[in-house]
């Protein structure tokens, strides 16, 4: 275990920009994001980036191939090494996920590409926001290369993988010994999942949504949805994409990627008018059947980390514990 003073960061920063782009929580506006930092003051130590950490290996639009007059060019992938400083567990969370997706029976090489390229420093939170709820989902320190804890005057680190070592390298100059500091780690840890219920029980989870085809659930929560789509934009898992064409000419355009969301009535509209899901019950429906029935059943895995985006930004107040607490009860609210 090392440690880094705070007072140095912002000279670690700089240092590490001359290797790599350096991608953390940052401020937008009034807003907090993952965004590129040129020095260590820009970034943002405490809170949840609004927007989830997988816009930078998944694109919210991304071209696929340009064409003009009968040629075809598709554009050069990512060649400069990033790495994510201050990333948050449930974010980190969500690639291992999304690896499952990306990199398993149709392989993505522009989502393989930047996860090869990047190196990922998670800083641990010291207490939960409103609406966090990863340690009731099982999530894990799993997948970074480097863990940060915050400390009072400066972070602990921790290396856990190769790539973490190679960061080491760069490091090394503002490094101390944090040995010492292992029982504060501790205790940072300890502190912040007894703010946490129990785990919810996700085979059971899974059970009840395998007899939950009509539950008046559906009914309810479709009652109050705007089908604005927030919860799948700002969810770190969701991945769903449309692929559409955009000419200038006839012979002049490109074709791109966007996402896209279960929750817009035009997303499973056939061209013969038909629509498998339409109402607003089957879209309600079909968000977490995916995430807590589906997947487990495809990638062996719930696709929710707890994050909370969901919740905390549903402009009418739907919460995906109001499902699983139908399955595995358990207190809804969260300290924090």
């Amino acid at each position: 275990m090392f440690f880094i003073k705070r007072e140095d960061v912002n000279e670690i920063i700089g240092n590490l920009r001359e290797k790599m782009t350096v991608i953390a929580p940052r401020k937008w506006g009034d807003a907090l994001i993952y965004g590129e930092i040129e020095k260590g003051e820009e970034w943002v130590n405490e809170g949840l980036p609004v927007r989830p950490l997988k816009e930078w290996f998944f694109p919210a639009s991304e071209h696929l191939f340009y064409f003009r007059n009968g040629q075809i060019r598709e554009p050069d992938l990512a060649d400069r090494p990033f790495l994510v400083w201050g990333a948050r567990m449930c974010d980190v969370a969500s690639l291992e996920m999304l690896d499952k997706v990306f990199q398993s029976v149709y392989p993505d090489p522009y989502y393989i590409r930047r996860r090869e390229l990047s190196t990922l420093a998670l800083l641990r939170c010291k207490e939960p926001l409103w609406g966090c709820f990863c340690k009731e989902m099982g999530i894990k320190e799993e997948g970074a290369d480097v863990v940060l804890t915050p400390l009072e005057d400066g972070f602990a680190l921790e290396i856990t993988s190769p790539k973490g070592e190679e960061l080491l390298k760069a490091l090394a100059s503002h490094l101390d010994d944090g040995e010492a500091r292992r029982q504060d780690v501790e205790e940072v840890i300890r502190r912040f999942e007894e703010a946490f219920a129990s785990p919810y029980d996700k085979g059971k989870v899974h059970n009840f949504l395998q007899g939950a085809w009509e539950h008046p659930i559906w009914a309810e929560l479709a009652r109050r949805c705007l089908s604005c789509g927030i919860c799948t934009f700002l969810c770190p898992t969701c991945h769903c994409f449309d692929i559409k064409d955009e000419n200038i000419t006839l012979q002049v355009g490109a074709r791109y990627r966007c996402w896209d969301s279960c929750q817009f009535a035009s997303f499973t509209l056939q061209a013969s008018g038909h629509n498998p899901r339409p109402t607003k019950k089957e879209r309600v429906r079909q968000r977490f059947m995916h995430k807590l029935s589906y997947c487990p059943e495809r990638y062996g895995e719930t696709f929710c980390t707890g994050c909370g985006r969901c919740v905390r930004f549903c402009p009418v107040n739907i919460d995906i514990r109001e499902v699983l607490n139908l399955a595995s009860p358990q207190e809804v609210g969260t300290p924090g």
